[in-house]
This record gives C-alpha cells, structure tokens and sequence, in this order.
C-alpha cells in the first residue's frame, strides 16, 4: 500500500480515505495534497536534519499518529491545489528535462570531439 515514495505502508483507513477522495474529484489533486501534508505535518522533525537524517526519517517514517486518516486528510483537505498550479509545476519539470537533454548533447559532443570549441 506505498502511494508516496520514500513512505512506509500506510494505515488502510488512510489509503480508502485518499482512494475515496481521487474517485469523487477525479483528479490526482488529492496525492499532492497529502505529500505536502505529510511534509508539512513532519516540517518540525524533518528542519532538524541535514538531508540524510531527512530521508532516513522519510524511509522509517516513526512516527505513525501522523498517517491517521484523521490527522492526515484533514491537514491535506486543508491546502490549496489548482489546475494552475499543477500546470506550472508540470511545465517546470518538463523545461528542467529538456535543459538537462541539452546539457548531455552539449556534454557529448564535446566527449566525442564533434565539436572542435569543446576538445
């Protein structure tokens, strides 16, 4: 019952709860409502680690009471998602994969001495 990467199973309750919201609103709104809950609701723990301790609390995630439906949803119900917002979000990820695309082209050409500026 993984829906989020780097998250131990998740209490059944929680996972209808989420299913249940996806299949009313039909969009995928609900999964980033409740991968910003949960890093909000683990902000405290999570702004006292160096990137390591953060993913190793993300991986063992030990404290629990924070994936109770009750907690959970009710914080992820709460934040604002909008079609702009994912729109932008998704136009950002595309422009980043295209940039690093570049970047290997410019990076191979240089490698296979195609380019005389980069050997």
């Amino acid at each position: 019952q993984r829906l989020f990467l780097y998250l131990p199973s998740m209490p059944s309750a929680t996972v209808c709860h989420i299913w249940d919201i996806w299949l009313v609103e039909r969009s995928f709104k609900i999964f980033f409502r409740v991968g910003t809950a949960i890093l909000f609701l683990s902000q405290p723990i999570l702004l006292n680690h160096e990137l390591e301790g953060m993913m190793t609390y993300l991986n063992t995630f030990p404290d629990a009471t924070l994936l109770n439906p009750d907690i959970l949803i009710e914080c992820a119900l709460k934040i604002k998602v909008t079609n702009r917002m994912l729109f932008e979000i998704e136009k950002e990820v595309r422009d980043a994969e295209e940039a690093k695309e570049l970047i290997d082209r410019i990076e191979l050409q240089g490698i296979d001495g195609t380019n005389g500026a980069w050997q």
